[in-house]
């Protein structure tokens, strides 16, 4: 038997009161089935183990929103040129229509077409780009913008970003209204939304009032947290779970109004969310106390998903449904505090 497989059977839960079967979408975080999900099932992706998309910096660049949309779908290579239309199965003529002599494809459209060429070079010529255009062979699109990024400099990076949606826009003015593509035209478009950004930054932050000035020298200050004894005649109960390395564990302990430690309690939890250790640590620990006599139970913890769960304010995440019945189940009895 694999380790993989013994980790998946240790993170199974096994509920401690009667229960009723239900069915569960386990690829939902309520358990309720989503056609979203189900696309991420269909495409073998797993959400929780997918890497965070690389160009996530693009929402970081001092630019215009829509042209953040736009470097968004160029990134994504969904800008709908006549080669990625093709590819897509509609019958078209894929020749570039500023060129007509290549597929325009993404990297021919904003860096091989040499009418677009032209059009960097005049950029450069005018000293408003200091960046030469440079493209290894077999470079994509988005690999050259990520190299372009680690080279220059933030303002230079923005400049590029808005000749090229501006080279996209006289792309489209020359496909759907036939329009010729003078030189100066994506050049000057691109210099305009650059300086209307920049203008209309400085005035936004010249007439906005600070209305909370930042301290000189700001205070720190330091928070001790410790323990407290519950009143007499009560028990707390600590519970918290951890994850290291895909598998999970969770442990309790029980001390009286005094503070002397009455039981303690840790287990394995294979390879279970970590929200799965959080919640068997404290019904493991309400069961103990339940069945060693308590009915005085302060209970103390700090995931706030789980306590509110347990207080009814939202709705249980689907992988710990069962284990907040059973602290349901547990509390009958007792006189509990969270």
């Amino acid at each position: 038997m694999g380790d993989n497989l013994v980790q998946l059977i240790l993170a199974t839960l096994i509920p401690s009161s009667p229960i009723p079967d239900s069915v569960c979408w386990g690829l939902s975080g309520t358990g309720d089935f989503t056609t979203k999900s189900a696309s991420w099932a269909a495409h073998d992706i797993d959400p929780t183990k997918t890497a965070s998309w690389e160009f996530r910096w693009i929402w970081n660049l001092d630019i215009m929103p829509k042209i953040k949309v736009f470097l968004w779908q160029l990134c994504h290579a969904s800008l709908p040129t006549r080669g990625t239309l093709v590819k897509r199965s509609l019958q078209i003529d894929p020749v570039c229509p500023l060129c007509n002599s290549g597929i325009e494809d993404l990297e021919h459209l904003f860096l091989q077409c040499p009418v677009v060429q032209d059009v960097w070079h005049l950029a450069n010529l005018h000293k408003w780009l200091s960046i030469p255009l440079r493209v290894a062979p077999g470079d994509t699109i988005q690999y050259w913008l990520s190299k372009l990024r680690l080279s220059s400099s933030p303002v230079q990076l923005d400049r590029v970003v808005a000749l090229l949606w501006s080279i996209w826009k006289s792309r489209n003015n020359a496909v759907f209204c036939n329009e010729r593509l003078p030189l100066a035209v994506p050049l000057i478009r691109a210099k305009k939304a650059s300086a209307e950004w920049r203008i209309r930054h400085k005035l936004t932050h010249s007439f906005q009032p600070s209305l909370h000035p930042a301290p000189t020298h700001p205070l720190k200050k330091t928070h001790w947290v410790a323990w407290k004894k519950p009143p007499q005649g009560f028990i707390k109960l600590n519970s918290d779970g951890s994850k290291v390395h895909q598998q999970a564990s969770g442990g309790f302990v029980m001390r009286n109004w005094k503070g002397h430690v009455l039981q303690v309690g840790a287990f394995p939890l294979g390879a279970a969310s970590i929200l799965v250790p959080e919640a068997t640590a404290l019904r493991n620990g309400l069961r103990a106390a339940v069945e060693a006599g308590f009915r005085k139970v302060i209970i103390e913890g700090d995931n706030q998903i789980l306590i509110q769960a347990i207080q009814g304010l939202i709705q249980p995440p689907w992988d710990i449904q069962v284990l907040v019945q059973d602290i349901h189940y547990y509390s009958t009895p007792v006189f509990m505090l969270v």
